[in-house]
């Protein structure tokens, strides 16, 4: 008898520790777009998009760290703090070595060990071998 009214406080101290908590982080910093499509973009060219970030919390936050990734892609973040209700950019550049498809992710952590992800995607296509595509028609001339 004693041991289910002992789960049923232990379940219900688990439940009233939950309630207890932030209901949600990622109201704290909230980006304007947390993903971004790039579409088709050529390989090798870097491409860089500035995403918006915005403080709805009523304290000062400060990006401590941002993380991508892969070595493709490269935040450019600034630690200066972000006063309540302003916002700030932060630019994401990526450059494809490869063609095809891509999506990344980005990992921005922020004040009170906080993080939220955003992500770059897109398409790269493969540019020619050469600068100037080749003139097939020479070869008619020739003969």
């Amino acid at each position: 008898m004693q041991r289910p009214f002992l789960i049923l406080i232990l379940l219900t101290a688990s439940v009233a520790s939950r309630a207890q908590t932030p209901a949600d982080d990622t109201k704290v910093l909230q980006v304007q777009d947390p993903t971004h499509n790039f579409g088709e973009i050529p390989q090798g060219k870097p491409i860089t998009y500035n995403f918006v970030l915005f403080n709805r919390s009523g304290d000062t936050l400060r990006l401590q760290h941002v993380e991508a990734s892969c070595g493709c892609t490269t935040p450019h973040w600034n630690p200066a703090p972000i006063p309540p209700g302003d916002s700030t950019t932060l630019p994401v550049t990526y450059n494809a070595a490869g063609e095809g498809s891509f999506n990344k992710s980005i990992t921005l952590f922020y004040s009170n060990n906080l993080h939220q992800l955003i992500y770059i995607k897109g398409e790269v296509w493969k540019t020619p071998d050469t600068s100037v595509p080749l003139n097939t028609g020479i070869q008619l001339v020739k003969q």
